[in-house]
């Protein structure tokens, strides 16, 4: 099957805990692995890769997750939503 966006770039960002289960994602273009007990420096790397047309939050720590998708400058967000 074709992609329905030949040209889109997909950036899995995860844990090192979850790094070998991501690179089995065969559409992935990059794997980033974030130091999830360093949220400043995981933020950088975020930035650093974006701005993101959309980002999907499937994280399991609500809150990180929250801050994380915060900072990663996507137009469209998907996986959290709070008033």
């Amino acid at each position: 099957a074709l992609p329905i966006f030949p040209l889109a770039r997909q950036t899995i960002f995860c844990s090192g805990a979850n790094a070998d289960v991501a690179r089995m994602v065969p559409s992935a273009s990059e794997l980033v692995i974030l130091p999830i007990k360093n949220t400043f420096q995981a933020i950088a790397l975020i930035r650093k890769h974006g701005p993101f047309d959309a980002w999907l939050d499937a994280s399991q720590w609500p809150r990180l997750g929250a801050l994380l998708s915060f900072a990663a400058r996507a137009q469209h967000k998907i996986g959290f939503s709070s008033p």
